[in-house]
């Protein structure tokens, strides 16, 4: 697993809460699936259609829903969370943000080949000397690859395989350790310390570990994430979806600047989040063709790409009554629900039968309001009636 799969993205069977952060089980097995495979089911209709006929279910509301009846992470105890991992697995906040991860600098053994030999030689090194070694962690487009980067020692010490090395004993060309690093939902990059991955590793040796590459064997099993972390880029996510669906209610041209300033906002933090997405060229599942995919780093990015790819074929919509974000193939979409949509017609119908009984009072006749308002004169001698004290 050195190389991102394309499309894919890993799950364990089980994940609890342990210290705030959602785990995985130990003992669970880790599997690899494809996110994209459940997008396109639903697109096409093939997949889940749980809200009717032409509501898609796509992975990412699921994600939404989530939020929805979890509005405080701090006053849940997680385990909705945790479920829903154990569909999707978790969001990888981690390799989502990180471009660069730079581990201190440890003492190792020269590989035995033959650069290893020259490489020695002409720092005058002997054979079994062990030297300051530093790893270094980079997100490609392709994937995560990781690099040993060998220096000469500066000074005697004690040397003890495996153990960082001081300071003292580095040349000025040794690179310090720390990451690049992208919030999520921004495009700037800041370089931070290695501090900032001890919350993602749920150890109490977090701060020793020789952190292993992002989406490697050996990175899934200790990788947690805090609810928090979870919570806040995924809430970051469904925020910025539901007020750019809302275009389709009131275009950009309508809005005040202060309004439109803030859907431009959501549109570059979509944009952000979705950035880290490529376009790739896999193998299909059977062997048997090449196909064009997006890969990504994170299920997080991949998400955000479907989210971008529904808003942009005109797919998702903000429900007028709770303002939910949902997906469906039917253009003017207005509701998420049945529910919502007869609360809706409630609303509307106070609404106009208000008007008739304002407008009756302001001197219309029947047949005038009627004709305003869009129904009939029975109709709205009913609402009058209805309105009116006896």
């Amino acid at each position: 697993m050195d190389r991102m799969h394309v499309g894919y993205w890993w799950r364990f069977e089980r994940y609890e809460i342990r210290n705030n952060a959602i785990c995985p089980v130990e003992g669970s097995r880790l599997e690899q699936y494809d996110p994209w495979e459940l997008f396109d089911r639903a697109r096409d209709g093939t997949g889940s259609s749980r809200l009717g006929k032409r509501m898609l279910d796509l992975p990412y509301q699921d994600l939404f829903e989530l939020l929805q009846q979890n509005e405080n992470p701090f006053r849940t105890d997680g385990q909705a969370f945790a479920d829903w991992c154990s569909r999707f697995g978790l969001l990888g906040i981690l390799p989502h943000c990180a471009h660069t991860i730079t581990l201190p600098a440890r003492w190792e053994d020269i590989p035995g080949n033959a650069a290893g030999a020259i490489w020695r030689k002409s720092h005058q090194l002997e054979s079994n000397q062990l030297v300051p070694t530093v790893t270094q962690h980079v997100r490609t487009p392709t994937g995560w690859r990781s690099v040993r980067m060998p220096f000469a020692p500066v000074g005697p010490s004690k040397r003890h395989r495996g153990v960082i090395a001081a300071d003292r004993n580095l040349p000025p060309t040794c690179p310090l350790s720390g990451m690049i690093w992208t919030s999520p939902g921004e495009t700037d990059s800041s370089s931070v310390s290695l501090d900032v991955l001890r919350p993602f590793f749920n150890s109490p040796s977090a701060g020793d570990i020789e952190h292993p590459m992002p989406l490697s064997a050996d990175f899934w099993p200790i990788y947690c994430e805090p609810i928090s972390e979870f919570w806040s880029a995924a809430l970051m996510l469904r925020k910025s979806v539901g007020a750019i669906a809302y275009l389709k209610r009131k275009p950009l041209a309508e809005m005040r600047d202060v309004e439109a300033a803030m859907v431009l906002r959501d549109i570059e933090r979509l944009n952000a989040l979705a950035s880290p997405v490529c376009l790739s060229l896999g193998v299909a599942g059977d062997g048997s063709k090449l196909v064009q995919r997006w890969a990504g780093p994170s299920l997080l990015s991949t998400l955000s790409h479907m989210a971008l790819t529904t808003l942009a074929d005109g797919q998702a919509h903000a429900c007028q009554n709770c303002g939910s974000v949902f997906v469906s193939s039917a253009w003017q979409a207005k509701h998420c629900s049945p529910t919502c949509a007869h609360t809706s017609a409630k609303r509307e119908l106070r609404k106009r039968q208000k008007t008739a009984v304002a407008m009756r009072r302001g001197g219309e006749s029947i047949k005038v309001i009627a004709g305003k308002l869009g129904s009939t004169v029975p109709t709205v001698k009913g609402w009058l009636m209805k309105q009116t004290p006896h």
